[in-house]
């Protein structure tokens, strides 16, 4: 073997003179997240000019159809040790204590503040999936920076049921000063950040409440220090589908109460519960992508999922 050879030749056993197909092997091995090992020296032309193995096209269709099979097994797994504290969520007793105006502007003062960092979340996504800089560089899994790009474009621009857009932030302080929730906290909160405070530092000169100012660390600790697969499986299992139909009858019996003051809030909640459930992306739809640089069915995915849970 001629010791020249790319590294990958070397382990196959394939000389200099047969490199390229080494190198299409590779492309498409990281188009479909699997290695089919073959032997060296059955290699023929192919349509487009280069050496593949005979009967690869059969084989790597075979072998996405046995690791889309694996995977979907490992979400579904993964889906079954988080069952029980969704159910808590969806359970828990804070949904039943809403009972008044009164109560509901208070969750939705404190609760503001999680849907401003699901957003950064979605953000933090974006940028490691995509290039938001300049120079701009073409990203390394473009079926990645199409799925990603479709979220952000739905929840930072959706139609605002006026006959423009709004970001579902900006849909939720709508709702509030609407219904006459106090917005002074996340207006504070933000001008902070406009000054250039860090999150920490914006959060304490605020004087958020504990419980909000301990998940919104949580998230940013994990913007800054976590994995992509632990980024990618507390935006997806962390935030998905967790608001309970309780909640929803509770909102549409106030609107009564209210005069009609929450239609802002019944507005955002529909449009929230639509993008969750189908329009623009699923956990599902996560867990097919098999690309080398994403995969959220990937054991790592779980201590994040589990965390994003508690914290809520």
């Amino acid at each position: 073997m001629n010791r020249s050879a790319s590294p990958f030749a070397r382990a196959h056993g394939l000389s200099n003179v047969q490199k390229p197909a080494a190198q299409v092997y590779l492309t498409l091995l990281a188009a479909g997240g699997h290695v089919l090992p073959f032997r060296p020296g059955n290699l023929v032309a192919s349509p487009v000019g280069v050496t593949v193995p005979p009967g690869y096209d059969y084989r790597m269709v075979n072998k996405r159809c046995e690791g889309g099979t694996h995977e979907a097994a490992r979400l579904e797994q993964l889906r079954r040790r988080l069952t029980p504290l969704k159910n808590a969520l969806l359970d828990h007793p804070i949904y039943r204590e809403i009972s008044s105006l009164g109560a509901l502007r208070l969750f939705m003062e404190h609760h503001v503040f999680a849907v401003w960092d699901f957003m950064s979340l979605l953000k933090a996504l974006q940028a490691r999936l995509c290039c938001v800089g300049v120079p701009w560089l073409p990203a390394a899994d473009p079926q990645a920076t199409r799925f990603i790009n479709e979220i952000v474009l739905a929840e930072e621009s959706d139609e605002d049921g006026q006959g423009g857009f709004l970001s579902h932030f900006g849909l939720y302080q709508r709702a509030m000063t609407r219904c006459g929730a106090n917005t002074t906290a996340i207006d504070s909160f933000l001008e902070e950040l406009r000054k250039g405070s860090p999150v920490p530092a914006a959060l304490a000169a605020v004087g958020v409440p504990a419980c909000v100012g301990r998940f919104v660390r949580h998230t940013f600790d994990l913007i800054e220090r976590g994995s992509l697969w632990s980024l990618a499986s507390a935006f997806t299992f962390g935030r998905e589908d967790l608001l309970p139909a309780l909640f929803q009858r509770i909102v549409d019996e106030l609107d009564v109460e209210a005069g009609g003051g929450l239609e802002d809030f019944r507005y955002y909640l529909r449009r929230h519960i639509g993008l969750d459930g189908g329009e623009a992306w699923t956990a599902g739809s996560m867990g097919r992508w098999r690309s080398g640089s994403w995969h959220p069915c990937a054991a790592p995915t779980r201590p994040a999922g589990r965390k994003q849970n508690r914290r809520r």
